[in-house]
Protein backbone atom coordinates (compact mmCIF):
# COMPACT_ATOMS: atom_id res chain seq x y z
CA UNK A 1 0.00 0.00 0.00
CA UNK A 2 3.01 2.63 0.98
CA UNK A 3 3.79 2.52 -3.09
CA UNK A 4 0.46 2.90 -4.34
CA UNK A 5 0.15 5.98 -2.07
CA UNK A 6 3.46 7.30 -2.97
CA UNK A 7 2.33 7.12 -6.69
CA UNK A 8 -1.29 8.41 -6.31
CA UNK A 9 0.59 11.48 -4.18
CA UNK A 10 3.07 12.43 -6.76
CA UNK A 11 0.31 12.10 -9.69
CA UNK A 12 -1.98 14.22 -8.00
CA UNK A 13 1.57 16.72 -7.24
CA UNK A 14 2.28 16.97 -10.83
CA UNK A 15 -0.82 18.29 -11.82
CA UNK A 16 -1.01 21.65 -13.98
CA UNK A 17 -4.22 23.59 -14.65
CA UNK A 18 -5.79 21.94 -17.66
CA UNK A 19 -5.11 18.48 -16.23
CA UNK A 20 -8.71 16.55 -15.26
CA UNK A 21 -9.34 13.90 -12.87
CA UNK A 22 -11.01 10.94 -14.95
CA UNK A 23 -11.74 8.76 -12.05
CA UNK A 24 -11.47 9.10 -8.40
CA UNK A 25 -11.04 6.87 -5.29
CA UNK A 26 -14.21 6.88 -3.51
CA UNK A 27 -12.05 7.89 -0.41
CA UNK A 28 -11.95 11.92 0.68
CA UNK A 29 -7.98 11.47 0.30
CA UNK A 30 -7.91 9.98 -3.83
CA UNK A 31 -5.75 7.71 -2.53
CA UNK A 32 -6.48 4.48 -4.45
CA UNK A 33 -6.46 2.11 -7.10
CA UNK A 34 -8.87 3.79 -9.30
CA UNK A 35 -6.97 7.15 -9.54
CA UNK A 36 -6.90 7.80 -12.90
CA UNK A 37 -5.15 11.21 -13.75
CA UNK A 38 -5.87 13.04 -17.63
CA UNK A 39 -2.62 15.20 -18.33
CA UNK A 40 -2.94 17.97 -20.62
CA UNK A 41 0.97 17.58 -22.30
CA UNK A 42 0.46 19.80 -25.83
CA UNK A 43 1.11 22.97 -23.01
CA UNK A 44 4.00 22.14 -20.91
CA UNK A 45 4.83 26.07 -20.41
CA UNK A 46 6.31 27.80 -17.04
CA UNK A 47 3.47 29.60 -17.08
CA UNK A 48 0.93 26.61 -16.12
CA UNK A 49 0.06 27.11 -12.51
CA UNK A 50 -0.41 23.72 -10.61
CA UNK A 51 -4.00 22.17 -10.23
CA UNK A 52 -3.95 22.39 -6.72
CA UNK A 53 -3.73 26.46 -6.70
CA UNK A 54 -6.39 26.58 -9.83
CA UNK A 55 -8.68 24.07 -7.66
CA UNK A 56 -8.36 24.91 -4.34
Amino acid sequence: MNNLTACCKAMIEIMLEGDRFMELPKVKTKIGGALTVRYYCDNLSPERRKYSEVNQ
